[in-house]
């Protein structure tokens, strides 16, 4: 039984096909307060992962699954640690599917990362290349690679992994975001 105790107002719960709760919630006015914050009214809710999974399968619904990463950015210095999650997150904002080691793994276990997402684009930072606002972004298919600048990653990434002409409305370069990263 959900703790009621603290919910007042509307207590909420979803069923899924009249059998089993698939989560639920309320408004609890004084609930943060109890926990020693300020007086603030708030709502929340929490679902349980496997029911959702469980219904999701029962209904037929498919969550389509991308089995590639557009860039994944290794590094071997703290302070470049620190600057692939900014990148890391300005890219994401973007549009773009891209991760970055956050246990400090060693360059060979970040390696490793790259095959198991799959990765089309992988840059290595490199404290050197960053203080001219610098990387270099590699095709991990072909091999290639590119020195261009930080600010130059969102066009490259368009350019390289949406075909010329294509219509695909995928394409980030129109996002605006360029001058965040």
């Amino acid at each position: 039984v959900r703790g009621l105790d603290y919910y007042n107002h509307t207590v909420f719960e979803v069923v899924v096909n009249n059998s089993y709760a698939l989560g639920g919630g309320g408004r609890y006015n004084g609930l943060v307060e109890t926990l020693g914050g300020p007086s603030i009214p708030a709502v929340g809710f929490a679902m349980g992962y496997d029911r959702t999974i469980l219904a999701l399968e029962e209904n037929g619904v498919e969550i389509p699954v991308n089995e590639e990463n557009d860039l994944y950015i290794l590094y071997v210095s703290e302070t470049e640690k620190d600057y692939a999650s900014s990148l890391v997150q300005a890219l994401r904002l973007c549009g773009f599917i891209c991760e970055t080691d956050l246990m400090g793994k060693s360059l060979k276990g970040q390696f490793k990362s790259v095959d198991r997402f799959n990765s089309k684009y992988l840059i290595i930072l490199n404290d050197e290349d960053l203080k001219n606002n610098e990387v270099v972004i590699k095709d991990n298919h072909t091999r290639e690679e590119s020195r261009i600048k930080v600010t130059e990653i969102v066009d490259f990434l368009d350019n390289n992994l949406c075909e010329d002409g294509c219509d695909c409305g995928d394409c980030h370069c129109e996002g605006g975001h360029h001058e965040e990263i």
